[in-house]
């Protein structure tokens, strides 16, 4: 936990928030400012996954510098535990006392994720022809399985809505992982489906509690932003 009197808060939009830990102020940045990233991408007819990541993390970090933040946004993090697996940004402290491990992860998808068999991608991808043969792959399931951010406790996945309304996608994405836990010997149970959805017209939020392989729990912070 990052020692409040750290913070300099220069930047306006944090002045109401009542606990000031960490990962509340980078969960609450990233939804503040993620607002600015439909206009950025539509400006330069972006459409892909990897540039708007890689847009996010520019307009994130540019604001981090502007309003004097701890901490900065990694692209590509290698994972701790497992030097062959990155996930799409980490977040570091600038605290001159960190190590320099991610204190909060961040895996982005598309909505609708493109591409022949990736439907159910945010979830666990599902491989095509097979039946109910399932692949290690997956926003959701590699969080699960502690692919990503074995050591933490809090992450996040971006998703970028680019059809359909939020309200379609937390249905749609709760009937996935439904679906997938009814399959024999899955990961899956209908505790790992989305709760607490809220929405403007910008951008949604919900969460997931799920459960490792270990027994261990993850909480994920799910970020949905309009892109149209």
């Amino acid at each position: 936990m990052i020692s409040e009197n750290i913070y300099k808060y220069n930047d306006p939009i944090f002045t109401e928030i009542a606990e000031k830990t960490s990962v509340k102020i980078i969960i609450k940045f990233i939804s503040s400012y993620i607002t600015e990233l439909p206009n950025i991408c539509n400006k330069k007819k972006i459409v892909d996954e990897d540039s708007i990541t890689q847009e996010l993390i520019i307009l994130l970090n540019r604001k981090k510098y502007k309003y004097d933040y701890p901490f900065y946004f990694h692209p590509q993090f290698i994972q701790e535990e497992n030097h062959k697996r990155k996930i799409d940004f980490g977040t570091i402290l600038t605290d001159g006392y960190s190590d320099s491990n991610s204190i909060f992860d961040i895996e982005c998808k598309r909505l609708p994720t493109p591409g022949f068999g990736r439907e159910k991608e945010y979830v666990q991808k599902e491989e095509e022809g097979k039946g109910h043969h399932i692949k290690e792959s997956g926003a959701m399931a590699r969080f699960k399985k502690s692919i990503y951010s074995k050591n933490l406790l809090l992450c996040s996945i971006i998703g970028y809505v680019q059809k359909d309304n939020f309200k379609k996608w937390f249905d749609r994405i709760n009937n996935w992982i439904i679906d997938f836990s009814g399959i024999e010997n899955s990961i899956w149970n209908n505790e790992d489906t989305l709760y607490e959805f809220t929405e403007n017209d910008k951008v949604a939020f919900c969460l997931s509690n799920n459960q490792r392989q270990d027994k261990s729990k993850i909480k994920i912070h799910h970020i949905w932003i309009m892109m149209n």
